[in-house]
């Protein structure tokens, strides 16, 4: 009974996760002073459902944003997705690479590491972009240091895709970012506390 009510637990948590963040809204607040033959690169400064704004990585090179863009919708996948259910049949290698090198960026790059870094996750997934030659270590390099990694399932479990699936009226679509996963609403959070409350009830009695 014991193996049960633990199954019971998991498929909770799996239920929370799900609601929690399939589709988003996401704006678009701003970017830091990090640019390239006057291409902005990371940090780009997002909101996630009306949360504070965090930094993240654009992973489109050719698609643009700009400041005071309306907000759009965006669905959110895992790192660890072998579904491909984003980014087409065979990209997920090359998400979990630019994930790995979104968290070579750390808390305070260089300039020169956050252009390097911003120029690979774009030659991985978008074939318009231009290679980054330097100054600092090239697109080139980086990629070969990402694609010479093993992934664990729980590399990535702070990080998620945000895929845009509408766009602005009068505008162009709108970039794709990798970044912190999205936060738990209020709401879910307290889905999730009453499921589980109501479950330790169950469990007690069962056992009592």
């Amino acid at each position: 009974m014991r193996k049960w009510a633990l199954v019971l637990v998991l498929g909770l948590l799996s239920t929370s996760v799900a609601v929690l963040a399939d589709t988003v809204t996401i704006t678009f607040e701003g970017t830091g002073s990090n640019s390239y033959n006057g291409i902005n690169d990371y940090p780009y400064y997002v909101s996630v459902n009306g949360n504070a704004s965090v930094a993240m990585s654009c992973m489109t090179y050719g698609n643009e944003i700009s400041s005071g863009e309306p907000s759009w919708q965006a669905t959110v996948s895992s790192l660890y997705n072998t579904t491909n259910t984003f980014g087409g049949a065979g990209k997920i290698a090359n998400y979990q690479q630019a994930a790995w090198l979104f968290l070579q960026l750390g808390a305070n790059p260089s300039a020169n590491t956050a252009i390097g870094i911003s120029y690979a996750i774009w030659d991985l997934l978008d074939s318009s972009a231009p290679a980054y030659t330097g100054p600092g270590t090239s697109s080139a390099a980086w990629i070969a240091l990402a694609q010479g990694q093993t992934f664990t399932p729980t590399e990535f479990a702070g990080l998620a895709i945000y895929t845009p699936t509408t766009t602005p009226s009068g505008y162009g679509t709108p970039q794709e970012f990798i970044g912190p996963a999205p936060v738990p609403e209020p709401g879910t959070l307290a889905l999730l506390g009453t499921g589980l409350v109501s479950l330790a009830g169950f469990i007690r009695k069962r056992f009592s």
